[in-house]
């Protein structure tokens, strides 16, 4: 299902090595599939073990946040990731980041300015998101 989105942008990011550069892709093929509801896309860049925290403290597993998606519960229209920082440790890249989310949840128009921090964990040679946390900056009601 389409929801018409818009772009994806991830601003401020530098790649050192090799590792850090498939993370950062692995993100902006996340963020994609986010925007176009794809629910095949989203299942091979998780692990099935995904727990997906919203600000407002609501976790979802990966079939809820999928669901979410599919049911316009959750509509992203663009999504615009700034200052991410990717630190390896071993098979695990620990990622931070501003985000910066226009949606059209449950049928209304937002925006979200959220601080996000990330578990990406390399499975089978893929880079797979484990853990999302996500709080509201002070610039957010």
């Amino acid at each position: 299902m389409n929801h018409h989105p818009t772009h994806v942008l991830i601003n401020g990011s530098r790649a050192a090595t090799a590792d850090e550069a498939a993370v950062l892709q692995a993100m902006h093929a996340l963020s994609q599939a986010c925007l176009n509801a794809s629910p095949a896309e989203i299942t091979a860049l998780t692990e099935p073990a995904l727990s997906y925290s919203h600000s407002d403290a609501h976790i979802q597993t990966r079939d809820e946040f999928i669901a979410a998606l599919l049911n316009g519960q959750s509509v992203f229209r663009a999504i615009e990731l700034q200052g991410v920082s990717v630190q390896l440790a071993g098979d695990i890249a620990l990622v931070r980041h501003q985000a910066l989310y226009t949606t059209f949840n449950r049928g209304e128009p937002g925006l979200s300015d959220l601080q996000v921090s990330q578990v990406w964990q390399r499975t089978s040679g893929a880079w797979r998101l484990l853990l999302r946390q996500a709080r509201k900056t002070s610039s957010t009601h």
